[in-house]
This record gives structure tokens, sequence and C-alpha cells, in this order.
């Protein structure tokens, strides 16, 4: 068989790993609604997803940020209270992190969502133990930098950049790639687009784990 090209394989947690809308979308419109503020009847939720709640509320909601902060610790009260387990992994991922490991790839979770957070939802969805590393946001989720997630990635399993890649759904996944130094592999059936992916820069896709595991262990490498 194959080995794979990297040494590290980094993924993204919601969009790429975690099909995780239907809890983050519920804990942000039940966490507005108690705060009270304003909405429009038609706002798309799914923006929420990805980014840190702060930085979304503000972005999207129109929050001062003493306002988006106080709505987060809403949010983290129903989120933590058991909208974190309404998500699921998306088909054949873990069973590719699985073989990943087993081929001696060191798998990790480079992730906006708050390590302790993170830190739950990759046990729920079963790959905790798969990980080489899982590197989440600070207890603040203001300070998640997906650059500097990545280079903690690649610092805590001694990988080298130009060994590793990143797998990510948005922008800032693809951005991050970029800004660290690493390859990119965008999926395309998680909550971004792949013309946000294009501008930041990124050229290769994947509609499903099928498509990952043929360009992660591809005989002419990524193109």
């Amino acid at each position: 068989m194959q080995s794979c090209l990297y040494d590290a394989v980094l993924f993204d947690l919601d969009g790429t790993v975690s099909e995780s809308h239907p809890g983050i979308i519920a804990s942000a419109k039940q966490a507005i609604e108690e705060y009270g503020w304003p909405m429009p009847a038609d706002f798309d939720y799914r923006k929420f997803i990805g980014p840190p709640i702060v930085q979304s509320l503000m972005q999207y909601a129109g929050m001062p940020e003493k306002e988006a902060e106080i709505c987060l610790r809403l949010y983290r009260k129903y989120y933590n209270g058991g909208e974190i387990f309404n998500a699921a992994p998306y088909p054949g991922i873990p069973e590719l992190m699985r073989q990943l490991k087993k081929d001696g790839v060191k798998v990790c979770l480079a992730t906006s969502k708050p390590q302790q957070m993170a830190d739950k939802v990759a046990e729920h969805l079963g790959v905790f133990d798969l990980l080489s590393c899982l590197a989440g946001a600070d207890a603040a989720d203001k300070e998640s930098d997906k650059p500097g997630l990545i280079a903690r990635c690649l610092r805590e399993t001694g990988v080298k950049k130009e060994r590793a890649v990143m797998i990510g759904d948005t922008r800032f996944d693809a951005e991050g790639a970029a800004a660290a130094g690493v390859s990119y592999i965008g999926v395309l059936y998680g909550y971004g687009t792949k013309e946000e992916m294009v501008s930041c820069g990124a050229s290769v896709f994947a509609k499903n784990a099928e498509d990952l595991f043929s360009l992660l262990y591809a005989k002419d490498g990524i193109k």
C-alpha cells in the first residue's frame, strides 16, 4: 500500500470532521433570543459556524464587543448544556483518520472552538484517541488565530511545515494554511464555499472522505 504524502495531517473540526451546525445554530438562536438582540427573520445562522462566536456576533449580528461577550456566555450555557453533542462525524472521516494514524501519520485538529469544548466534541465523535495534537482556542474564545493553531500542532508533533497539510472548509482555514506555510486541501461538503477558499489561494479540493484519501495517498502528489 502507498504511504501518505505527509508526516502530519491537520483537520479543522466544524464542517470538516464534524457536521456540527444543529447544535451551534440552536445555541446561537437561544442565546440571542434570551439576550433580546433583534435579528432579521431570514438571518442565516450558518454564519456562526467556523469563526469564534464573539467575532461572529460582532460581525454578523452587529453587537458591540461587550454585548457580544455577554451573549457568548449565554451561548455556552446552551451549548455546554447539551447542544455540544448535537453533532456527528462526516461519513468516512473517522475511518480516514484511523488509517492515517495506523500508517504512522500525526493526526491533528486545529480548531477555533475553545479547547475544552473541542476536547469534548472530539471524544463524542470518537476521534480523540487518534490525535497527536488537538489545538483549540483559548478560554476567552477571542484568540484563535488559525496560523497559531497550526504552528502549535507542528511544534507539538515535531513535524516540519513542508511535511504537513491542513484540511478545512472555510477561507479561515485556507488563509491559516497559507500564512503557516503548509499545504492545503479544501473540502466541499462543509460550511464554507469553494469561491471563498479559492480567493485565499486554495486550489485542491475534495468532495468527500474518499477524495481526501486519494489526495493524501496520491502517487504524483497534490497538484
